[in-house]
């Protein structure tokens, strides 16, 4: 995936760069009496929907978003939406998610136009939910260990930030969103609230996730490059790879899967069927790793679904098992703390795979395993 802030449309340009006095808080009271006399969850999904536009827009505020948009020149307006329609699409969003986010969008301005602030019409082809292109199903085990091998091989700041990224998300199972917001003061890790509080789904409250030490201590060589200050737990790093704390860019975590994916050796970053290594693509190998080795309850505990129907969606048929095995009889898995080992045939880590060219070898093995299972 292309990144956004370096390939910005000139109509997404025209549409930042606005300057004047802007309708904000006319169109925030006209929306809040619109959705007043709906239930409080389809309030919190129209919140959902408008923040996620302003992310793409990149404004401090959904109602100065929304603001613009109801004001921009009908062009203007038409084009933005549409990309942003693209970008939620390259996210591997459901097309019936699409369909929601410009509905939204399509009534903040019909809205405004029935309150004279605007003559603009927004239309926008609806997408078919029968016709979802989106599979969301994961990479699998294989590929995971593969891109965490790759990831141990950069010993550079950025290699060691990636390789703990792509470790907690398997052992976590976190939502992109959850990453991409998680802050220092976020983690404890120690005492009794030991682990990760992140903002639960639809909701500005935190909820505590209980993470293990040794998953904790996993963060320990990238701490010593970010440090401890307040601020972005995950952030990227300037050119001269000093950690500058902020949060990632919505799209950045898809762009580091597509880099390791690409290191890896998976052309253009996609599987060998085509699809795309995503977030949400790892939180469902996570889940189903769960499930196959601890059971559904186990496994809706951790993904925090409400409902275990919802949790055995994720279960990904096409994954089977935690290692792939050798021709001698041994297997390169993926520990419970997400290091790439050796397993001796008895089942017991023979070895953890640490350094620079044991990494090395360890991707050239899954690379080879993973093409034999190609052939077969």
């Amino acid at each position: 995936m292309k990144d956004r802030e370096n390939t910005t449309s000139a109509a997404l340009a025209l549409f930042r760069d606005q300057k004047g006095t802007f309708p904000t808080v006319r169109v925030s009271a006209l929306l809040a009496a619109r959705l007043k006399s709906k239930s409080e969850k389809t309030r919190s999904a129209y919140a959902r929907d408008y923040e996620h536009f302003r992310e793409f827009v990149g404004e401090i505020d959904a109602d100065v978003a929304l603001a613009k948009l109801v004001t921009s020149p009908g062009d203007v307006a038409l084009t933005v939406v549409l990309e942003f329609e693209g970008w939620l699409l390259d996210l591997g969003l459901a097309n019936s998610t699409v369909n929601r986010r410009m509905s939204a969008l399509r009534g903040a301005v019909q809205i405004a136009k029935d309150a004279q602030i605007t003559t603009m019409e927004l239309r926008v082809d609806h997408l078919d939910p029968e016709e979802d292109a989106r599979d969301s199903r994961g990479p699998g085990m294989d590929v995971v260990r593969h891109m965490i091998a790759v990831c141990d091989c950069d010993l550079s700041p950025v290699g060691v930030r990636d390789s703990l990224l792509l470790r907690w998300m398997i052992l976590t199972g976190l939502r992109r969103n959850e990453i991409r917001e998680l802050m220092m003061h976020h983690v404890a890790f120690e005492g009794e609230r030991q682990g990760i509080r992140v903002k639960q789904k639809g909701k500005r409250s935190l909820q505590l996730v209980p993470v293990t030490s040794e998953i904790l201590t996993l963060a320990d060589p990238w701490l010593d490059i970010r440090g401890i200050a307040r601020g972005a737990f995950y952030c990227s790093l300037d050119r001269s790879r000093a950690s500058k704390r902020t949060m990632f860019h919505p799209t950045a975590l898809n762009r580091i899967l597509l880099r390791r994916a690409v290191d890896a050796g998976f052309e253009d970053g996609k599987l060998p069927d085509g699809r795309s290594i995503t977030p949400h693509g790892f939180r469902h190998t996570a889940i189903t790793r769960v499930i196959r080795s601890q059971g559904l309850a186990a496994a809706q505990a951790f993904a925090r679904h409400a409902n275990p129907a919802t949790t055995h969606r994720y279960l990904d048929e096409r994954d089977h098992g935690d290692a792939v095995r050798l021709a001698n009889g041994t297997e390169v898995g993926l520990d419970n703390e997400g290091d790439v080992v050796i397993v001796a045939d008895d089942g017991s880590w023979s070895s953890v795979v640490k350094t620079l060219d044991e990494a090395r070898a360890a991707v050239a093995v899954l690379a080879r395993a993973a093409e034999g299972n190609r052939r077969g």
